[in-house]
């Protein structure tokens, strides 16, 4: 079932579009501004989302300000449907006024289909088209997957390639072809192709589907290509749901998890001061626990799990300082809530398990601050860490390792106390500032990393 959009998601519109728009990818290209519009217009398909998301998509472009923003704007007005498009060329203009245009603006919404082909696919069939800009080299791959015996004909999939050359584009998918046992397919005109997805369209939103986000993204491209026109489809639903990545099925898969899961809570939370610094390491910590000492199901937790994890797991294996420690129960229970808020906790219930964590919080703590709990590894990391040493550089902690062997007490006496005020961050620098808490959590996860690596048993 397609989920519904919460203040959550809207506030992850504005985080998404900061991202985007400050990363190193080159929005300025045509390609890449309408593959982030029309991701934001799918965004506002999801049922529930209304004209709020929308309208946070066009705010928070346009307060963006740049040649980046400008270009998203440009492809929004040629690829949303009114009132929506005209409100993302009012806000285009504005930028213009002020002296800020893309390049890109020009090139967006010129897509036209060069070649298009039908593949049969067991009860359905597989429409594709190569679509490609005046005068340009490369080219991009449009696919829709219709099924005829359970939905009649509908649009279930598909998706929009990058750009990329003609040759490697045909061969993957003579590739795919292969593998369904059609060759290369069957030619069509792209009439027939625009009528075939007419019908495709039609079908979906008269069976009420909630289609893949990859292809309500890839709709109003290859409308736009085909007929000029990005509303030449029926709109249909976008499902909306975040997929969690809950069953790893190795150590790299694990990583993968436990990264994406730690990047989701922050999104989800973005605003939360706790879970921004904190959010992410306690995160990667609950899913290590799971995968190395409980049952492997990342989503399924009960009160017996969080004891595990907050009075044996923790104090015994995590290097933490006395921010972390104060932050690790109010962000466990934000993970536990993002995994029921998309439906994929397992175990007790929410309430229950948030009410254990805060009935064990202060002994959480205690257990934390007791040496005699912490096993070697963790007494030599802490250590590593107060003398300045990078966990990652083998050069170092072998140098490390080497003055403790000389002096006779790395493994005795244990991590050396702080001194008092401000805790000093993993890089060597005193908190005290948002910069800091960053790069100190992001060491967290780093030395959090490393000591899988050095402590897999």
């Amino acid at each position: 079932m397609p989920t519904t959009v919460k203040g959550a998601d809207v506030r992850r519109v504005r985080h998404d579009l900061g991202e985007l728009l400050g990363d190193g990818e080159d929005v300025g290209d045509a390609a890449v501004a309408e593959r982030l519009g029309a991701a934001f217009l799918a965004m506002g398909q999801v049922p529930g989302a209304g004209p709020e998301l929308a309208a946070a998509s066009l705010e928070a472009l346009e307060t963006a300000g740049g040649a980046r923003a400008a270009a998203v704007l440009a492809a929004m007005t040629v690829l949303a449907r009114p009132p929506l498009a005209e409100d993302a060329r009012a806000a285009l203009e504005r930028l213009h006024l002020a002296g800020v245009r893309s390049p890109a603006e020009t090139e967006v919404g010129t897509l036209v289909v060069e070649e298009a082909r039908r593949l049969a696919l067991g009860t359905g069939e597989v429409l594709v088209a190569l679509l490609r800009r005046p005068g340009a080299r490369q080219v991009q791959a449009a696919v829709v997957i219709v099924e005829h015996e359970e939905s009649g004909g509908a649009a279930v999939g598909g998706s929009l390639s990058p750009p990329g050359s003609p040759r490697s584009l045909r061969r993957a998918l003579a590739k795919m072809a292969g593998a369904l046992g059609e060759g290369w397919g069957s030619s069509l005109s792209p009439g027939d192709l625009t009528e075939a997805l007419r019908r495709a369209f039609a079908r979906s939103a008269e069976a009420g589907l909630a289609v893949p986000f990859d292809l309500g993204v890839a709709a109003p491209i290859l409308a736009r290509a085909l007929t000029g026109d990005a509303a030449a489809f029926a709109p249909v639903m976008v499902n909306g749901s975040h997929e969690l990545p809950l069953d790893p099925e190795d150590e790299e898969g694990l990583d993968a998890a436990s990264e994406e899961l730690a990047r989701h809570l922050v999104e989800v939370n973005e605003g939360d001061p706790v879970v921004e610094r904190s959010g992410p390491f306690v995160a990667q910590t609950m899913c290590d626990y799971k995968w190395r000492y409980g049952d492997r199901r990342l989503g399924s937790w009960t009160t017996a799990d969080l004891d595990e994890y907050l009075l044996d797991y923790f104090p015994r294996k995590v290097c933490a300082d006395d921010e972390l420690v104060r932050d690790a129960p109010p962000c466990a229970v934000a993970f536990l809530t993002m995994l029921d808020d998309h439906d994929a906790l397992e175990g007790a219930s929410l309430r229950s398990l948030g009410t254990h964590v805060e009935a064990i919080a202060t002994e959480f703590r205690r257990a934390v601050s007791d040496r005699r709990r912490w096993d070697p590894a963790k007494s030599a990391m802490t250590a590593m860490l107060d003398d300045g040493v990078d966990p990652e550089d083998e050069d170092a902690v072998a140098e490390w390792i080497d003055a403790g062997n000389a002096g006779g007490d790395l493994w005795g006496a244990g991590p050396r106390r702080r001194s008092e005020g401000a805790a000093p961050t993993h890089d060597g620098s005193r908190g005290g500032g948002r910069a800091a808490g960053r790069r100190a959590r992001a060491k967290q996860r780093k030395t959090a990393r490393a000591a899988r690596r050095r402590n897999r048993r």
